[in-house]
């Protein structure tokens, strides 16, 4: 018996086939200059991206459209100037449950067709934007907890920094709300991890503190996140609340 397709995964194949498709039609009309990797060696070392998208109620890319619009850019610019042969994983994540967050898309990075880096930022851009239509259509489910760090832990099995280095990139407002901590209250703190990003580039989280309003908060949220940054090996942080 065939097992029935995944609505939210087959949307969002379709937004990947629109995506590659209106980078083509740019191309066409000389919208998009060409990579100068195509006709040169790109000797810059590949690098694994891991792209976590927020589906809590806290968190802005939910609902609002130009908020998801604007933090879209800000991953897709970085997408843009990967280095061949680097990886791309992007996920959701809110909920402690597999099945509420199915949606992965993988793409590795070459001078081919809808693997080029500009076709790979455009899907990615399209993808994130959509986020806040697909939440209120149904397709995606806002979820009610943020398994910040479970989601890190899950995803450092897929990462081996000593073979390619890596950046995780969290679109979130950096709200840890579940077993390990509730760090929208006075005095949370998050658990001191392992080594499990032994050597890794750097941790985003972009759109740290949005929808508090308060920069009390968005400051505590940012020292949390180095500690926990620092102490699970990468080698730097950065947390983004406006750009």
């Amino acid at each position: 018996m065939n097992r029935p397709l995944n609505p939210s995964r087959s949307l969002f194949q379709a937004i990947a086939t629109l995506a590659v498709a209106g980078f083509w039609l740019g191309a066409a009309q000389g919208a998009t200059p060409r990579d100068p990797r195509e006709d040169e060696e790109d000797t810059r070392p590949p690098l694994h991206v891991v792209i976590g998208l927020d589906l809590s109620r806290s968190n802005p890319l939910v609902k609002s459209k130009d908020y998801a619009s604007s933090a879209a850019g800000v991953v897709a610019q970085q997408i843009g100037d990967l280095p061949l042969r680097s990886l791309v994983m992007l996920r959701t994540f809110g909920s402690y449950d597999g099945e509420s967050n199915d949606l992965r898309i993988d793409r590795s990075i070459s001078n081919e067709g809808d693997e080029r880096p500009a076709a790979v930022a455009v899907l990615v851009r399209e993808i994130i934007a959509s986020v806040p239509s697909l939440v209120r259509s149904g397709r995606l489910d806002m979820q009610n907890s943020t398994n910040v760090i479970a989601f890190l832990e899950n995803m450092s099995d897929f990462v081996d920094c000593k073979e390619m280095d890596a950046i995780v990139m969290l679109v979130s407002d950096g709200i840890e709300s579940s077993e390990y901590a509730e760090l929208n209250r006075e005095g949370e703190h998050l658990p001191k991890p392992g080594k499990i990003y032994r050597g890794c580039k750097e941790l985003q989280i972009i759109g740290l503190g949005q929808g508090q309003k308060s920069p009390s908060v968005t400051e505590h949220l940012r020292e949390e996140w180095e500690k926990w940054a620092k102490a699970a090996g990468f080698r730097s942080f950065s947390g983004y609340n406006a750009w």
